[in-house]
């Protein structure tokens, strides 16, 4: 029987061990047997047992159910922890190809004197088309 169903049954009812749950439901089954019970009755006395089983079973299913929720949060955590750890480094990089493109275009531009680029420039985008067009300007030079 699960632990949280046996806790109940002995805040409930006082049961404390699993033999004195046993004891009450084989005397709930041979109460069933009664004749002057309403059938109402007989049947939840004869099926008390299974109702307990499947309060059991249920509780089980749920703890499998929660450990496996646990399992699969965990692996997705760490999936975003190590895609956030790719993304940072790439950011990194970027930051670092961006930086080494913005000090070329400063030499080359320095050697066109023409006035060097801010710090603000940080466009891969727009790096890469001015270094495009300083490149034609020198080799059409």
């Amino acid at each position: 029987m699960h632990r949280l169903l046996q806790g109940q049954l002995k805040r409930v009812v006082n049961l404390r061990s699993p033999e004195d749950v046993d004891v009450l439901l084989s005397g709930l089954e041979s109460l069933s047997g009664l004749s002057d019970l309403p059938p109402a009755v007989t049947r939840f006395l004869s099926g008390a047992r299974q109702l307990l089983e499947r309060v059991s079973l249920t509780y089980e299913q749920f703890d499998r159910d929660l450990d496996l929720r646990a399992r699969s949060l965990e692996l997705s955590s760490q999936e975003l922890l190590d895609a956030n750890e790719r993304l940072r480094r790439d950011a990194e990089a970027q930051a670092r190809a961006i930086e080494s493109l913005r000090e070329s275009a400063n030499r080359l531009l320095a050697g066109n004197d023409r006035a060097d680029l801010d710090d603000g420039t940080d466009s891969l985008e727009k790096l890469s088309r001015l270094m495009a067009a300083l490149v034609r300007e020198r080799t059409t030079a």
